[in-house]
């Protein structure tokens, strides 16, 4: 039988990544196909952003078929130095400070500061559940870009200039993770690794990353110095939970649930909005503050995401982050474990005091909407305690436009590329575009507010997209996504 073509498209961080997920649709794969696709070349692309020593969440909606989240994220060790008597002054673990221009950050580094990463076992549980294209398939570009190289795009150069402390904590990590003199970034050591991962196969590549070879070389590296240990890495498993999902008139939002913060945060800022009539930037900004006062404790800094619809509707909705990275380096394959535990916003009780053998909680919140109208959109973001403000901004615009009235609401483009508010700890930040009248409107009901000259990744970078009556695709402009709409020959079948 002879199929004509119809329209697929993925949104990412980089155009790399994204090109990666729609060669995957274009070889008749679905919308997860092209999300594992594209992680594995996110590894890559992004870097700094993702890794196979990270976490993260898949929210999946297929046309048939129930949604669901799967949840990877990162996981406590068993060893609390708390409850065992470890001195933590014998633990590597140590501050450094990220300059985001204007603004410096402190985090903590160092093997201490890695929780047990989720990130490869998400990726063999997406495709053992959902895809149906085989995994060599799958990694193939990004285990050819690894090895090759490929020229990083501005937005990852400037995240290399933020996180340049860690980057030049070891001799190894520079190595490992600076671009060549002529401004290209090899690793053929995340290529083995990757090589390795698709020849085995699910099951016993997830054998070999958490019971085998890889996480002997992970607890190797953590020694007594770091945390996790063998056992820890055995015990890890994904976790699938039902989306969190709220109605509000004209649409559906699904997004993560608990532990997570990022999705609850997200539909209390929708709710705050529909009940307020005030002018539509005090009202957004106002439903930030609400939420900031609501908000729980977990952030992310280095986080990216990707949207995929396939040609049969089919949404992948996936985010994922490393931190900002410990600056440990698994040597033999190639990539950096996370710096979870060194964040201060998920240790409000002092650094060591988490609860062991537990799911980590993030603002993270990759989500789907649902509109009446009939148009079914994926998104996400990075960008910290912005995620939240971020994704609800495009939400409402996509939906309600300037008004409060559903079905009035703009094209995705506009969503995403419309100036955005963000309002944190008594301070509205206000991004360069809005009109004179609501930046008077704004700062005269916020007199804590910082004016920014131009947009800013600061304020996230929502990547989208939107299938239906409209099939569309849009990366943020603020962190250089990509998206990529196009005519793909479809599969037979609609899910596997």
């Amino acid at each position: 039988m002879t199929h004509s073509p119809e329209v697929a498209g993925i949104a990412a961080g980089s155009r790399h990544t994204s090109r990666a997920g729609l060669h995957a649709l274009e070889k008749g794969g679905n919308a997860w196909d092209a999300a594992i696709a594209a992680l594995a070349m996110a590894f890559v692309a992004e870097p700094l952003l993702a890794s196979p020593g990270g976490g993260g969440y898949l929210l999946s909606d297929p046309v048939n078929g129930d949604a669901e989240v799967l949840d990877f994220f990162a996981q406590t060790p068993g060893l609390s130095p708390a409850e065992n008597g470890i001195k933590t002054e014998t633990l590597d673990f140590r501050p450094i400070h990220g300059d985001f221009g204007g603004t410096k950050q402190e985090f903590h580094i160092g093997a201490a500061a890695a929780a047990v990463p989720g990130a490869i076992a998400g990726l063999l549980a997406m495709h053992r559940q959902y895809a149906s294209l085989p995994l060599p398939e799958l990694l193939a570009d990004a285990i050819d870009a690894a090895r090759a190289g490929i020229e990083l795009e501005a937005s990852q150069r400037y995240v290399a200039d933020i996180l340049t402390p860690i980057l030049q904590s070891s001799s190894l990590t520079s190595q490992t993770f600076l671009p060549d003199e002529n401004g290209r970034y090899r690793n053929p050591a995340l290529a083995d690794f990757l090589q390795t991962l698709a020849e085995l196969g699910c099951e016993k590549a997830h054998h070999w990353f958490y019971r085998g070879e890889v996480a002997e070389a992970i607890a190797a590296a953590q020694d007594t110095a770091g945390l996790i240990r063998l056992q820890d890495l055995a015990d890890y498993a994904v976790i699938p939970r039902q989306p969190l999902r709220r109605d509000f008139p004209g649409y559906t939002v699904l997004t993560n649930p608990p532990p997570s913060t990022g999705g609850q945060l997200i539909v209390a800022e929708l709710a705050h909005a529909h009940s307020n009539d005030a002018p539509l930037p005090q009202r957004l900004a106002e439903a930030m503050r609400e939420a900031d006062r609501l908000k729980g404790t977990a952030s992310r800094r280095g986080t990216t995401h990707i949207s995929v619809f396939d040609c049969h509707g089919n949404l992948a909705s996936l985010t994922v982050s490393n931190g900002e990275g410990n600056g440990q380096v698994i040597a033999p394959f190639g990539f950096m474990l996370n710096n979870f535990l060194g964040e201060e916003d998920i240790n409000p009780g002092g650094f060591f005091r988490w609860p062991v053998a537990t799911r980590l909680a993030s603002m993270m919140a990759p989500t789907v909407l649902h509109s009446d109208s009939g148009h079914r959109f994926a998104l996400g973001s990075g960008g910290s305690n912005r995620i939240k403000t971020a994704i609800f901004q495009v939400i409402w615009h996509a939906m309600m436009g300037a008004g409060n009235t559903p079905g009035q609401g703009k094209p995705l483009n506009f969503a995403i590329s419309h100036p955005r508010l963000h309002y944190e700890n008594g301070v509205l930040d206000i991004e360069a575009g809005w009109p004179e009248e609501a930046i008077a409107q704004l700062t005269a009901a916020f007199p804590q507010h910082r004016l920014w000259d131009r947009p800013n990744l600061y304020f996230g970078g929502v990547h989208a997209v939107q299938t239906g009556t409209t099939n569309t695709a849009i990366g943020d402009f603020r962190r250089q996504g990509c998206g990529i709409a196009r005519d793909v020959l479809p599969q037979s079948a609609e899910t596997p």
